[in-house]
């Protein structure tokens, strides 16, 4: 478990040890022939907007380097949690028209900007061996038990919101 002290930004940058690594045995054919492979995943909770979130990467052949990974990952991890205004209103831009288009129940009135933030939470970021970052959140019965995901990229530029799940 990662330990950082409060405020916008983290006060500890990420370190391995903070991860907790898990493997699974996969067990496929190649060529037709029997191949068995180790997937290796790191998963730790950080405290995001109030929230815990869970962090996951997994380690494949092109991350040359886990610790230098961490730290990279560490640098983006602050700007996610510098950025939640910036991020909150790219979320509120895709997906709120569609929330009140095309998602509510027939006696439902319309959502606010407000009280649709007010409904959804981060709970989980999948790390992409470039750096990249899926942040999904949690958002209620908005979307029938769907998550929201926001797929930043390492230049900081976020592809559509969209419902996951």
């Amino acid at each position: 478990m990662m330990l950082w002290t409060g405020g916008l930004s983290f006060k500890k940058k990420m370190k391995l040890a903070d991860f907790k690594r898990t493997s699974e045995c996969i067990e496929g054919t190649v060529d037709g022939k029997p191949k068995k492979s180790e997937l290796i995943s790191y998963t730790a909770t950080i405290p995001l907007w109030g929230a815990g979130v869970n962090v996951t990467f997994r380690h494949d052949k092109t991350i040359e380097d886990l610790n230098q990974f961490v730290s990279s990952l560490s640098l983006m991890t602050d700007w996610i949690s510098q950025n939640k205004k910036l991020i909150e209103d790219h979320v509120v831009s895709d997906m709120l028209s569609l929330k009140n288009d095309v998602w509510l129940d027939d006696d439902e009135d319309p959502l606010s900007t407000k009280q649709f933030l007010s409904s959804i939470r981060p709970a989980d970021m999948l790390v992409s061996a470039d750096g990249s970052v899926e942040l999904f959140f949690d958002a209620g019965d908005l979307f029938f038990g769907h998550q929201i995901e926001v797929y930043i990229l390492t230049d900081k530029t976020m592809d559509p919101a969209h419902l996951a799940g």
